[in-house]
């Protein structure tokens, strides 16, 4: 999809594929549009390489439900390929991601749940791994949990952060899970207010918190 505004609206969407390769293998994909939303829909994908990939483009899902699976990579990948900061807000919807690797891909996009239910899943790697764009290396990703209910499960990492990153969680609840720990830093974060967790609900499941010692001034998770 192309253009300035693009919305899915009051609409029942089931796409699935099984070829390999391009947007065949990406079953919705879409690119420079000034915002994307899907409002008041039920969409179910399932892509062999990815379900839904959007770049360049600010992003709202309200009131919908989406269940999405990726045979081989990802469910989600968010990218921006320009100096101007994204963002993927999330707001009353129930989102189910289940993919091979990684259930969000975040290249530089600032995610925000204000409302509803996250579920992401990765059966090989990490739940979301965020990670800073070559195109934009000043622009780094982050995630606002600002209410609703958000569990994360990946078979390293709950979340991964391949960069220098913002988490907050002012509301709701967040839960990770990973067998290795429920976080991984890469790359220490420039503050130890960078990564915190104010209010809400921690539930660790991990065999550890973080890959760090819990101590590690980088990185604060306060319970409630």
């Amino acid at each position: 999809m192309w253009g300035e505004e693009t919305t899915i609206n009051n609409c029942d969407i089931k796409i699935r594929t099984t070829t390999e390769g391009g947007t065949i293998g990406t079953p919705l994909d879409v690119e420079a549009a000034g915002s994307f939303q899907i409002l008041n829909s039920d969409v179910e994908i399932m892509g062999k390489t990815c379900a839904m990939n959007i770049s360049n483009t600010s992003t709202l899902i309200k009131n919908s439900t989406l269940d999405l699976t990726a045979q081989t990579e990802y469910a989600v990948g968010l990218y921006h390929g320009d100096d101007t900061a994204y963002s993927f807000t999330v707001e009353n919807s129930n989102i189910n991601l289940t993919a091979a690797k990684e259930g969000i891909l975040c290249h530089g996009i600032k995610m925000i749940f204000k409302s509803g239910k996250l579920n992401a899943i990765s059966k090989k790697n990490s739940g979301i791994v965020m990670e800073v764009d070559s195109y934009a290396p000043e622009i780094h990703p982050a995630l606002s949990i600002k209410g609703g209910t958000c569990n994360v499960t990946g078979k390293k990492y709950g979340i991964e952060f391949i960069a220098d990153s913002k988490l907050s969680l002012t509301g709701g609840t967040l839960t990770l899970n990973g067998t290795k720990a429920a976080v991984n830093m890469t790359s220490k974060l420039p503050t130890g207010k960078a990564y915190s967790i104010k209010t809400g609900n921690s539930k660790n499941k991990a065999k550890s918190v973080s890959s760090y010692k819990k101590t590690d001034k980088y990185v604060f998770i306060k319970k409630k």
